[in-house]
């Protein structure tokens, strides 16, 4: 089993040199790489992508209710339709954020720092050396602060660009410690 950081379980060298690359890494990790650690984002992730369209669609359906229920006005028929279409628009992308949480995985390899993305129809992985790393940080949006998450960022040498973003951590000051280990050891 790969350790993560929620379970809170470290292997030692001997058990990582040893460890069955998990079927959902096959295929993205190396021959010869070594899988440190592996967690997926907070299951919070799935309401942070989805608030702005659950914000807009309680808004557009708010609007038309209180306008038919406390200003008393008519509504034409067309309009009437708003509020289950707010209410599929927003089961819609709830589902879709869920299929994007189900599919990211955040890795970390001996050599490597990935971010696995699976979707309906292909797979992305950003990936990074680990000797490439030029520092880390977390940073913390507003929506992640209210739930007490953060993010990881990986700032890569040779490229103004932070690409490799770790977002939605319970534990980011854990991740970005284990993550900064393994990085030193590369160094």
């Amino acid at each position: 089993m790969i350790p993560s950081v929620k379970s809170e379980r470290v292997m030692d060298s001997n058990a990582v040199e040893h460890q069955v690359v998990p079927q959902a890494l096959q295929g993205v990790v190396d021959e010869g790489e070594m899988v440190i650690l592996a967690v997926k984002p907070s299951g919070w992730y799935v309401f942070l992508l989805s608030a702005p369209i659950m914000l807009i669609a309680a808004i557009v359906a708010g609007a038309l209710v209180i306008s038919v229920r406390v200003f008393e006005l008519p509504v034409p028929g067309r309009l009437a339709v708003l509020v289950p279409v707010c209410m599929v628009a927003v089961c819609l992308r709830f589902f879709w954020g869920c299929s994007q949480w189900s599919g990211r995985l955040y890795v970390l390899t001996n050599r490597r720092a990935l971010r696995v993305t699976k979707g309906l129809l292909r797979t992305e992985t950003f990936s990074c050396p680990l000797n490439l790393v030029k520092s880390l940080s977390i940073h913390t949006s507003t929506g992640e602060k209210f739930f007490g998450l953060s993010s990881l960022n990986f700032e890569i040498e040779q490229t103004d660009a932070s690409d490799g973003l770790w977002t939605c951590l319970a534990n980011a000051a854990d991740v970005e410690r284990i993550v900064a280990e393994a990085v030193g050891r590369v160094r």
